[in-house]
């Protein structure tokens, strides 16, 4: 069977209570759900090989699982990230709809369905960082197409809000929700559709597409606030009225700017409430624990386990919510509980109470995610040709402060490699990073990003000119420099000492 990495490409990393062997095993989590496919063999008529969910699920692609599972494959394997975003386009249906999966036959004909919509962003992610020039040209009709079903066949007549079944949101039921979770990814896919447009020269496309994404998270803004309660709810369309359960979805309106400051400062109180998600302990549950629907359910799956478990997907969508918000402290927090949590433990879902894995034992985007909190969110790492950027951004909990943190050898796009390595005082006063990049098969123009966020005071940076942004409710004191890769050339080192 071919690969989606070999142990060469997998970076090596130093960071509390993880360990390299449970970082690569999130790799080979990956390789045993790795499915062939091609032209002339395809696996329900996608063309290039992917990843499905792991275990019982199969050799089958899904729409949900096998996004997901390029937010880590990425790493240490690109062209593989680029080409599932081909294989796409392979089963697109009518309309532009992706189905949940392949088999494509859990409801009539008449009412055919997809799932919650995790693509838009898994592929922005691989086409701002792809080499390839004629890769975005490829991609565009499948998520223009993609995000223009939502807009026409999902649409709630009375409120204009999207309307989902079955698997488009989670638990998910038979019948029709205006889900927070799926509103809140169609927002993302306006976004994200918007952006490559305006990149392909498309203005119109571009400006019709940001429009679509203001007025939906407006609707969401008014339309799913529960004034009285003061929360965020999903809108039952049968009944008129609010579904009335507590789910961590609601959080996801902190992501791109959908609730406002108001609303946030009544999210933040119920996020770190210890009776409600158990921030303190097992975090996140994915129902409040005072919620009547909240269940503790170990064993298989069942759709009850949205309602009570931890599931890393949940997790992922609020720490970027809370990245978004400048609330780095606490996306730092839940960052380091995520990983530390799964670690080891690559589970489809865990158990509230003690944190044991169930479900799939061994499930794929759980591993994805994982891979992607250490690199993306922790160490801060992010490689964008479209911008012309490399960025190291570490966001550092805490309890890692006096501790020596480090990633090293992790492939760029391109192939050149980077390490990273961080050390802090013990109160986290001062920060400093260094970084080696060795060039790789062709030459890079890139500005070098090197920034640290923050909560409340902001750092300085020694030594070197910077700038300190505000971003929402926090702070970004950024340094940036030009460096030229070119192969077979010295490795670029340097250093920032950030100081409070």
């Amino acid at each position: 069977m071919a690969e989606i990495y070999n142990l060469s490409m997998i970076p090596k990393v130093q960071f509390p209570d993880i360990k390299q062997e449970d970082f690569e095993d999130a790799f080979q989590v990956m390789q045993e759900a790795y499915v062939v496919a091609s032209e002339d063999a395809p696996v329900y008529s996608f063309t290039h090989p992917f990843c499905g969910p792991g275990g019982e699920y199969g050799a089958c692609w899904w729409q949900l699982d096998t996004s997901l599972a390029l937010c880590g494959a990425k790493w240490v394997n690109h062209k593989f990230a680029e080409n599932v975003l081909r294989g796409f386009t392979t089963v697109q249906r009518e309309k532009g709809r992706i189905p949940l999966h392949g088999p494509d036959v859990l409801l009539d004909p008449e009412h055919k369905c997809s799932s919650v919509p995790k693509l838009f962003q898994a592929a922005y992610e691989v086409l701002e960082r792809t080499h390839d020039n004629a890769l975005l040209d490829e991609i565009y009709p499948l998520l223009k197409g993609y995000i223009d079903w939502w807009l026409s066949d999902r649409i709630e007549e009375k409120t204009g809000l999207i309307y989902a079944i079955v698997e488009e949101y989670l638990p998910g039921r038979n019948v029709p929700l205006c889900s927070l979770e799926t509103n809140i990814e169609v927002v993302v896919g306006c976004k994200v559709v918007s952006k490559l447009a305006r990149r392909l020269g498309k203005i119109e496309e571009a400006e019709y597409y940001k429009a679509k994404m203001l007025h939906h998270s407006n609707l969401i803004r008014t339309l799913l606030w529960d004034d009285e309660k003061k929360i965020f709810m999903s809108y039952d369309p049968l009944t008129g009225a609010f579904e009335g359960k507590i789910y961590s979805t609601i959080f996801d309106v902190m992501k791109n700017g959908v609730a406002s400051d108001e609303q946030i400062d009544y999210l933040l109180s119920y996020l770190t409430d210890d009776s409600l998600f158990q921030w303190n302990t097992v975090c996140l549950t994915t129902a409040a624990k005072t919620d009547k629907c909240y269940n503790e359910t170990p064993g298989r799956y069942a759709a009850c386990q949205w309602e009570g478990s931890i599931w890393s997907m949940r997790n992922y969508t609020v720490i970027e919510g809370l990245d978004d918000i400048g609330r780095f402290d606490l996306s730092a927090y839940l960052s380091w509980k995520t990983v530390t949590l799964f670690s080891g433990n690559f589970a489809e879902f865990l158990n509230p109470p003690d944190g044991s894995g169930h479900g799939v034992k061994r499930y794929v985007w759980t591993a994805s995610q994982y891979v992607q909190i250490l690199i993306e969110r922790i160490f801060g790492i992010r490689y964008s040709n479209y911008l012309g950027s490399v960025s190291i951004m570490p966001n550092i909990p805490p309890i890692c402060y006096g501790k020596k943190l480090s990633l090293c050898d992790l492939l760029l796009p391109g192939g050149a490699r980077m390490d990273v390595d961080i050390t802090s005082t013990i109160d986290g006063s001062e920060i400093t990073i260094k970084y080696n990049i060795t060039p790789g098969d062709i030459k890079d123009n890139k500005k070098l990003v090197v920034a640290l966020p923050s909560y409340g005071n902001s750092y300085k940076a020694v030594s070197c000119d910077y700038e300190v942004c505000k971003h929402n409710r926090g702070n970004i004191c950024q340094t940036e420099s030009l460096i030229t890769l070119i192969p077979g050339e010295k490795t670029i080192s340097g250093e920032v000492k950030f100081v409070k």
